[in-house]
C-alpha cells in the first residue's frame, strides 16, 4: 500500500511540474553585459531540447532523466572579462553522469571555438552554487586564452541520466582581465673578417722647370691604413619580459627585428626573424628570452639597430576591454672586428728614404709618414724624371701592396733667335722702286708632346729685326703668321739651342719685288659727263692669286701693292654701276707702277629716285614700288600671306622684306622688278624689320628665336647671322 502511494506521489510531481506556466521561469541576470543577458521571464529567449521541466519549489529550470537535455542562448558580447555563476540541483549524480557546462564564442556569425567542463558529483536534491571567471574557465578547458569574439554562447545540459534543477543563471562583467608587459633588451655585435692595409704615397709637387746647375725640394708623404672586410655580423643578447599585470601573460610571439641606414637617410627593414612563443607568463613574473642573428654587413651602411617585438594577445586596453597589443624595444649596436688572424703588424718602407717605420691595428687609426728630398742639379738641358715607390707588407703573410709617385724636371737654359728682315730682290742686287710700308707678322713656335705651339706673334718691318729670349734645349721654327707669298725664311729645320747665351739668326728675304697699282675713280652718267655721287663705292682688283678690295670716294684713289701678274678692276660688290678702266687688264711686273682710271657710270642715278611700300589694297598684304611722284605704282609680290616692311640697298638694286609666305614670319631678298625671291631666314620663330647697311652687304633685322626679341646683323646673302643685343627686354626695329 505504501508503495503504491510513494508511486502515485511521484506521477502526481510529474504532472504538477508539467502543468506550471512557463512564465514562472526566473532566471537573475546580475551585473548584465552590455548587449545582452537572460530573459528573465519565459523561456522564449533560449534555445532548449529534450525534456525541459520546471523545478517546482525555486521555480527553475529542471532536465528530465532522459540521455540529454538542455538549455541555450546566446548573447552579444567581446568582452571577455565575464564571471558565470548558477545554481544545480540534482535529483542524481554520479562520477559518470551530472552536468556539463559549455561556452561558444563567435566572431561575424562563425564559431572560432568552443570550452566545456563537467560538473558532477554534486549533492542530490540539493542546490549547489557555482560561479567562475569564464577566462579561468576556458584555459583550464582549452590550453589557451580566447580569441576575439563578438558573440558569447552559454550551454547547460544533463548527462548520462542525469535529473537536475537549474536556476540564478547570471552573466556579470569581472573587470579587466587583461595585463601589460614591460619589454627591454640588451645587444653585442661582432664583426667576421679579414684585414688587409692600404698605402698611398703623394708629393707637394710633382714637376720642376730648373735652370742649369740649380735645385729644389720636394715633400713626401705616404699614409697606411688597416682595413677590416666584414664577411657577416652576428648580435646576440637577451630579451627580458616583465608582466607587470596580476593576470597570467599569454605571450603569441617574440621576433627580433634588424635595420640599418645609410648617412641621414632612412631606417630600413633588413631582417625580422622569429625568436620563440607562444608561452604565458605568471602575473608579475619575468622571462628572459636569449637570441642570436647572422646577417650580411650591407654596403654603405653607417649605422644598425636592432628591436624587440613580443605580440600580448590578452592586453588591458583602455576602457575595460581586452585585446591584442605588440610591445617593441630598440636599440642601437656598434660592430667590433672579428677576430684577426694575421697581418696586424705590418712593415712600411720607400724607395728613396728606405725604412719608414712599423704600422699596427689600433691607435692611431692611419700612420703618416713624411720626408724631403732635393731635385737637381742637373748639368744638361733635358727632361728628366724620379720615380719612387712606397710598400706595405703584412708580417705574418709577407702580403705586399704598394703605391708610386713620380716627379717630372724641365732643366732650361737661355738663349736667343734674331729675326731680320731684308729687302733684296732674288738676284741680290736691284732695290724697290718705291716704299715697302707692309710690316709682315711673323710668329715663333716651340715643340712640344702634342706638336707645335705658338709662343709670341710678331711684326717686323723694312730693315729691322727682332729679337726672341728662348729655352735652350727645345726647338723652334719662325713661320710667317699669313701666308703672303712675299717673303721667305732662310731655316726652314727647327733650331735647337744647346748652349748658355747662345745666339742664332734667321733672315727674311723678299722671294721678288712688289709692284704698285694705282686706282683713280670717275663717276659719270651713261653719256660720260662727270657727276656727283656720294656712294660709297668698292674697287675690286682680281688677278692671277687673289682678289682685293678696297673703298673710295667719289674722285678719290687708291693704290695696291701687289705681286707681278694680270689684274683687273671691277666694282665689288657687283652693284649694277658700270666700272670701266682705261687700260684693260693690267700686267703688274716686279718694282713696276702702274695707273689707270676707273670710269663708274652710275646707272642707280639716272634710273631716279624709288619708293616701296607694302598695301593691303588687292586683298592681302603685298610690295608695291613706285616712282617718287607716285606714278607706275607697281605690285611686285602676289603670295597668299603677308609680303610686308620692305627696305632698299643702298644701291637701289635689291629688296629685302619679311614674308609669312612659309608659314613664319621670314626675311626674303628680291630684285626691284621683284624677281629672284628668295629666302634668308629660316626659323621656328619670327624673323622681321630687315634694314640695309649703308654699304649693302650687311642686313640688320629683328629675331625672337632666342626667346626675346633682339638685334642681328647678317651678310646681304643671309649667312653669318649674329646676334647684336642681349636684353630681358625686347629690342626691335632697327634702322642704319
Amino acid at each position: 500500500m505504501k508503495k503504491r502511494w510513494f508511486v502515485l506521489s511521484i506521477i502526481l510531481i510529474i504532472i504538477i511540474f508539467t502543468l506550471l506556466p512557463i512564465s514562472n521561469l526566473r532566471a537573475n541576470p546580475g551585473n548584465l553585459v552590455a548587449n545582452g543577458g537572460f530573459d528573465s521571464g519565459s523561456l522564449s529567449s533560449w534555445n532548449t531540447w529534450g525534456d525541459i521541466r520546471m523545478y517546482q519549489d525555486a521555480a527553475g529550470l529542471y532536465s528530465n532523466a532522459g540521455n540529454t537535455a538542455g538549455i541555450s542562448q546566446k548573447i552579444n558580447t567581446s568582452q571577455k572579462n565575464l564571471i558565470f555563476s548558477c545554481d544545480i540541483s540534482p535529483r542524481y549524480s554520479g562520477s559518470s553522469s551530472g552536468v556539463q557546462i559549455a561556452f561558444n564564442i563567435y566572431k561575424n556569425g562563425a564559431q572560432l571555438g568552443q570550452a566545456f567542463g563537467y560538473f558532477n558529483n554534486l549533492t542530490p536534491m540539493q542546490f549547489s552554487h557555482i560561479s567562475f571567471k569564464v577566462s579561468d574557465f576556458w584555459s583550464q578547458n582549452t590550453g589557451a586564452p580566447y580569441a576575439d569574439f563578438d558573440q558569447i554562447e552559454i550551454v547547460a545540459e544533463t548527462y548520462n541520466g542525469c535529473i537536475a534543477f537549474f536556476d540564478n543563471f547570471s552573466l556579470e562583467s569581472s573587470g579587466p582581465i587583461g595585463t601589460s608587459l614591460n619589454v627591454t633588451k640588451d645587444s653585442t655585435a661582432k664583426g667576421m673578417g679579414y684585414l688587409t692595409w692600404t698605402i698611398e704615397k703623394s708629393v707637394d709637387k710633382n714637376s720642376f722647370d730648373l735652370s742649369i746647375g740649380t735645385t729644389a725640394t720636394a715633400k713626401f708623404t705616404v699614409k697606411v691604413s688597416p682595413v677590416y672586410h666584414e664577411t657577416g655580423i652576428t648580435v646576440n643578447g637577451n630579451i627580458n619580459i616583465a608582466n607587470s599585470g596580476n593576470e597570467t601573460a599569454s605571450v603569441s610571439y617574440v621576433k627580433d627585428r634588424i635595420e640599418y641606414k645609410v648617412g641621414d637617410g632612412p631606417w630600413t627593414e633588413l631582417t625580422t626573424e622569429n625568436i620563440s612563443g607562444p608561452f604565458t607568463i605568471s602575473a608579475v613574473a619575468n622571462k628572459g628570452v636569449p637570441y642570436s642573428i647572422s646577417f650580411a654587413p650591407v654596403e654603405g651602411a653607417t649605422e644598425y639597430q636592432n628591436t624587440a617585438l613580443v605580440g600580448l594577445e590578452n592586453y588591458a586596453q583602455s576602457g575595460g576591454a581586452v585585446g591584442f597589443n605588440e610591445f617593441s624595444y630598440t636599440t642601437g649596436f656598434s660592430v667590433s672586428g672579428g677576430n684577426i688572424t694575421s697581418d696586424a703588424y705590418a712593415d712600411v718602407t720607400d724607395s728613396l728614404q728606405g725604412d719608414l717605420g712599423e704600422a699596427w691595428v689600433g691607435d692611431p687609426s692611419t700612420y703618416e709618414y713624411t720626408y724631403s728630398k732635393n731635385v737637381g742639379p742637373y748639368n744638361a738641358v733635358g727632361n728628366y724624371k724620379i720615380s719612387n715607390i712606397a710598400t706595405v707588407t703584412g708580417k705574418d703573410t709577407n702580403t705586399k701592396v704598394t703605391d708610386s709617385v713620380s716627379i717630372k724636371i724641365n732643366v732650361t737654359g737661355k738663349g736667343a733667335i734674331t729675326v731680320h728682315k731684308e729687302l733684296t730682290a732674288p738676284d741680290g742686287k736691284s732695290e724697290p722702286l718705291i716704299p715697302d710700308n707692309h710690316g709682315f707678322k711673323i710668329t715663333l713656335q716651340k715643340s712640344t708632346s702634342s706638336g707645335w705651339e705658338d709662343v709670341e706673334s710678331r711684326t717686323i718691318k723694312d730693315g729691322g729685326s727682332q729679337v726672341f729670349e728662348v729655352d735652350l734645349g727645345v726647338s723652334y721654327r719662325v713661320i710667317e703668321t699669313k701666308d703672303n707669298d712675299y717673303v721667305q725664311i732662310d731655316n726652314p729645320e727647327p733650331v735647337l739651342l744647346e748652349k748658355n747665351g747662345q745666339n742664332i739668326d734667321i733672315f727674311l728675304k723678299n722671294k721678288q719685288k712688289p709692284a704698285l697699282i694705282k686706282v683713280y675713280m670717275d663717276v659719270a652718267d651713261s653719256s660720260g659727263k662727270s657727276i656727283s655721287d656720294n656712294h660709297w663705292f668698292w674697287v675690286k682688283l682680281k688677278g692671277e692669286s687673289r682678289t682685293i678690295y678696297q673703298p673710295f670716294i667719289e674722285s678719290f684713289h687708291t693704290f695696291f701693292v701687289v705681286w707681278p701678274g694680270t689684274y683687273t678692276v671691277a666694282e665689288f660688290p657687283e652693284t649694277g654701276y658700270k666700272f670701266e678702266n682705261d687700260k684693260g687688264p693690267l700686267i703688274a711686273v716686279s718694282n713696276g707702277i702702274i695707273k689707270c682710271k676707273v670710269k663708274v657710270i652710275s646707272e642707280a642715278i639716272l634710273l631716279g629716285p624709288k619708293i616701296v611700300f607694302d598695301s593691303e589694297r588687292d586683298g592681302n598684304i603685298d610690295i608695291y614700288i613706285m616712282n617718287s611722284d607716285g606714278s607706275e605704282q607697281t605690285r611686285i609680290t602676289n603670295n597668299e600671306a603677308w609680303d610686308r616692311l620692305p627696305s632698299f640697298s643702298p644701291d637701289g638694286t635689291k629688296i629685302a622684306f619679311t614674308s609669312e609666305r612659309d608659314g613664319n614670319s621670314e626675311i626674303y631678298i628680291m630684285n626691284t622688278d621683284g624677281s629672284a625671291q628668295t629666302r634668308l631666314t629660316n626659323n621656328t620663330t619670327m624673323d622681321g624689320n630687315p634694314s640695309f647697311a649703308p654699304y649693302g652687304n650687311k642686313i640688320a633685322f629683328m629675331s625672337d628665336r632666342d626667346g626675346n626679341y633682339e638685334i642681328y646683323i647678317m651678310n646681304s646673302d643671309g649667312s653669318k647671322q649674329t646676334r647684336l643685343t642681349n636684353n630681358t627686354v625686347r629690342d626691335d626695329y632697327p634702322s642704319f
